[in-house]
């Protein structure tokens, strides 16, 4: 008997997608292959993304800056491929409702695969009024309303989100990653005395890059010793200049500026406890990461990974998006000579293992099954 063909059809080669995709396609259960609408996307710095081991083709694509790209060969893609699954990893753009009105067609199964829809802070300039993004987007995702088998949430939230939309059941199947790469092995905690604080992301509003700044200028007119702390910057963004305008603690930053995906986990091993002060994320994988990474995390209700995991832990903050005071407060408990970061490094570790791709194969042949077998017990 042959095995079922499954089709995903994502946006672009991600580390993160890569690295599962790649997981899944071992699988004995099924055959795979990924469609990939573009190789990048408007507003990331990345120069260049990792090459996919899986079966994958990059489609062609025209507009490929605009939000309004085209991927002119995807009917013909689609119908060589004669794939038993689709799954679609999004809803906004062409190609995705291209695919979801042509599986149901051809009555092929197929999976609505999303994080939470509704980007609150845009990084990107939006020259389309709200109320009309609100139109599009209920327009956009009528189609997976209306006719998807299966809805997987890519978090908790997602997946609360859709079942109020269908009043049906959906799944949690949120991103995985390599995570052994973030392994820091004997790598030792505050080497040289000081607690080495992480922040990876896009110097902007919408990553609280000026809540991280606010929380620290905090620590020093709370008396903190300048000496117990120092804080690295990983990204760039429109709010980078903003660092001049903190002289009092400018000489405990080090801002190293955008570094590509290959160079974060020795980035991340290297440091003692990472900050994730975002105001919107749809779900945040750098949170397992670095918690791979044996580093405590400082981030908020609004970063979708975190919420999952669940309630704030001594080696997990979680704090009200925008809050300063909170995030300082934070800072300074990590600060305190009672805490033990290896300690708190052992357990991050252990609670990011749920986010491995090792974890993700089970869990995707066992949705795989239900869709294709609904009601034969796994």
């Amino acid at each position: 008997m042959s095995h079922p063909k499954i089709v995903v059809l994502t946006n672009i080669p991600t580390y993160h997608q890569v690295d599962l995709f790649d997981e899944l396609a071992d699988s004995n259960a099924y055959d795979i292959e990924v469609f990939y609408l573009r190789s990048m996307t408007p507003g990331r710095h990345w120069t260049k993304l990792p090459e996919p081991a899986h079966p994958h083709r990059m489609l062609p694509v025209a507009f490929e800056k605009s939000v309004y790209y085209l991927n002119p060969t995807l009917v013909t893609d689609f119908i060589r491929a004669r794939p038993d699954v689709l799954i679609v990893g999004q809803y906004a753009g062409w190609s995705y409702q291209v695919a979801m009105y042509l599986a149901t067609l051809a009555k092929i199964p197929w999976v609505f695969w999303c994080e939470p829809m509704g980007v609150k802070h845009f990084e990107v300039t939006q020259l389309t009024p709200e109320l009309f993004r609100n139109k599009m987007r209920k327009a956009a995702y009528w189609p997976a309303q209306k006719f998807a088998a299966q809805h997987w949430g890519i978090g908790v939230k997602a997946q609360h989100q859709f079942e109020e939309m269908t009043g049906l059941p959906a799944h949690n199947f949120p991103y995985y990653s390599k995570l052994s790469r973030f392994s820091r092995g004997e790598l030792p905690y505050m080497p040289n005395g000081k607690v080495r604080f992480l922040f990876a992301g896009r110097y902007s509003y919408r990553k609280g890059f000026d809540v991280l700044l606010d929380a620290f200028s905090q620590l020093d007119e709370r008396g903190v010793d300048p000496a117990t702390w120092s804080l690295t910057l990983c990204g760039k963004g429109e709010m980078g200049e903003r660092i001049a305008n903190y002289p009092d603690i400018i000489t405990n930053i080090t801002d190293l500026g955008f570094q590509e995906l290959e160079r974060m986990p020795g980035i991340m091993k290297s440091h003692d406890v990472f900050i994730a002060p975002s105001r919107y994320d749809g779900w945040g994988m750098v949170v397992p990461e670095a918690l791979a990474a044996g580093m405590p995390v400082i981030t908020t209700h609004a970063m979708g990974s975190a919420e999952d995991i669940g309630k704030s832990f001594d080696w997990l903050h979680l704090n009200d998006p925008g809050n300063s005071e909170q995030l300082t407060e934070s800072l300074q408990q990590f600060l305190s000579k009672d805490t033990h970061l290896k300690d708190l490094g052992v357990k991050a570790c252990e609670a990011a293992q749920q986010y491995d791709v090792a974890a993700a194969r089970p869990r995707f042949e066992a949705l795989i099954s239900d869709l294709l077998s609904p009601g034969v017990p796994q």
